[in-house]
């Protein structure tokens, strides 16, 4: 098995690195290059596979990434990304069980991957299923103190329990780690709206409009805020 140095200079030696420092279809080529030279096996090919699986799954070609997962996978049962980037393809795709199903593996295999726990945690909110989601932002928060998704998405569940204080936090946590988070300043204006500060909430929609003038939803709560 390829030490992970070993797969990333492998990878970079095929331009099929599963990262999008090189153009998707360069890689794919390259890739498939790789698993048909024959030079590889085993968990020494998985890496190909999981790369060109990224690859298509950037493309939006989920099916085919699934797939090509599948053959990672199966080349090499305990590397936990292949589990976790499928997941990620699964819940691209809408199916947050099978994803769920994923990531519960990816936890196993390396229960210090706080990715894993958030986007699990996605797909719990996803489904409905909120306590479990924020169980789990809980234990990504505590694997990465910084994890700036896991406090937005927290406070986004906090928002629909009307729980607007530790919504609020949230995402002045999420705002503290990344001052350019638009999202979150969406977020915690709404949280102001429904709490009942449209003062506040104005403030929040305005730093969001500013840091995404595209953003449709901070245009909409501007109209409906302003005099």
């Amino acid at each position: 098995m390829l030490p992970a140095s070993g797969r990333a200079q492998t990878a970079a030696q095929w331009k099929c690195t599963g990262n999008p420092d090189i153009a998707w279809d360069v890689q794919i080529g390259d890739c498939t290059a790789a698993i048909e030279s024959g030079k590889y096996s085993g968990a020494n090919l998985a890496w190909a596979f999981n790369n060109r699986a990224n690859a298509y799954k950037a493309k939006g070609d989920y099916d085919r990434a699934i797939a090509d997962f599948d053959q990672a996978i199966k080349l090499d049962p305990k590397h936990a990304l292949s589990f976790y980037n499928r997941g990620n393809a699964y819940r691209a795709k809408g199916d947050n069980d099978r994803a769920i199903a994923d990531y519960d593996q990816t936890i196993r295999l390396d229960p210090k991957l706080a990715p894993a726990f958030t986007n699990r945690g996605n797909a719990y909110y996803a489904k409905g299923e909120y306590d479990r989601a924020i169980a789990d932002y809980d234990q990504a928060i505590k694997l990465d103190p910084k994890h700036v998704s896991a406090f937005n998405n927290r406070g986004s569940i906090y928002v629909t329990k009307k729980d607007y204080d530790r919504a609020i936090a949230d995402f002045s946590q999420a705002i503290s780690f990344n001052p350019k988070y638009a999202q979150a300043f969406f977020n915690r204006g709404l949280a102001w709206e429904r709490k009942g500060n449209p003062d506040r909430a104005l403030a929040d929609y305005s730093e969001a409009n500013r840091l995404n003038p595209n953003d449709s939803g901070a245009i909409n709560a501007l109209k409906r805020l302003k005099p």
